[in-house]
C-alpha cells in the first residue's frame, strides 16, 4: 500500500524521519514524499532510504491560501498516482 506525505522547509524533519522508521519497521507501507523542494540534505536522506520523493510547486492560485504548504500538496495525490501508474505499464 502506498502512503503519500508531504513536507516542505519549514517542517521538523526529525518528525519525518521518526514516521519512516516506525512505518518500516512495523508496517508493509511504500513511503512517497511530496515535496515543493526540499533542502539537499533531506533529499540525500530520502534517496539514503530509497525512498521516492516528487516535486510539486504549488500553483499561483493556491499560493495565497492561508495553510500549511503540506495541505495542498496533497492535492497533487491523484496526479502522482496516474503518473506511477502510468510508468509501471
Amino acid at each position: 500500500m502506498l502512503w503519500f506525505f508531504c513536507l516542505d522547509n519549514g517542517y521538523d524533519f526529525s518528525l519525518a524521519k521518526a514516521a519512516l522508521a516506525s512505518a518500516r519497521k512495523h508496517t508493509n507501507l511504500t513511503p512517497i514524499c511530496v515535496h515543493n523542494g526540499l533542502d539537499a540534505g533531506k533529499l540525500s536522506y530520502l534517496d539514503s532510504c530509497s525512498i521516492r520523493h516528487v516535486t510539486f510547486q504549488l500553483r499561483h492560485k493556491l499560493r495565497h491560501i492561508d495553510t500549511h504548504p503540506g495541505a495542498l500538496l496533497r492535492l497533487y495525490i491523484p496526479d502522482i498516482c496516474q503518473n506511477l501508474f502510468q510508468d509501471a505499464k
